[in-house]
């Protein structure tokens, strides 16, 4: 590490920031290539849903106790196990947070990093679960 690196860090963080920013103000989420993966059947989408909470419930756990504990391959697992249900649900400004996750839990290991990234998934998640049930309640009337 030269101080050239060290004096990039700052605006490392700072075009992260901005870009995940941008990335979630202009994110949202559009269930219809999921309800036509599901062949049309609301039952099927819901269920769907119900499992995509409960998988991002479970990751939020694990992933905090694995931060704490600086224990990164599990963090890095934990991050693996939800992706697939990120893009299933298209989801991609959560996606791109765990995807960075897992890069840093492959390179730097940097833990004031890897917990700024934990907490844009922590706060991009609520208004992600509040567009899903959105889209669901639009259609459950249609």
């Amino acid at each position: 590490n030269s101080v050239a690196d060290i004096d990039n860090v700052p605006n490392d963080f700072e075009f992260i920031e901005k870009s995940l920013k941008a990335e979630f103000a202009n994110q949202s989420i559009d269930l219809k290539p999921v309800l036509e993966d599901c062949m049309g059947h609301i039952e099927l989408l819901e269920e769907l849903v119900r499992m995509f909470k409960q998988n991002v419930l479970e990751f939020i756990g694990s992933a905090k106790i694995n931060l704490m504990n600086e224990n990164f391959n599990a963090l890095e697992q934990a991050c693996q196990k939800i992706m697939p249900t990120l893009r299933m649900m298209q989801t991609f400004g959560l996606l791109e947070v765990t995807q960075q996750i897992v890069r840093l839990c492959k390179t730097d290991r940097d833990v004031k990093h890897l917990s700024f990234l934990y907490d844009q998934f922590l706060n991009e998640y609520p208004s992600v679960e509040e567009q899903i049930d959105f889209e669901m309640e639009m259609y459950r009337t249609m």
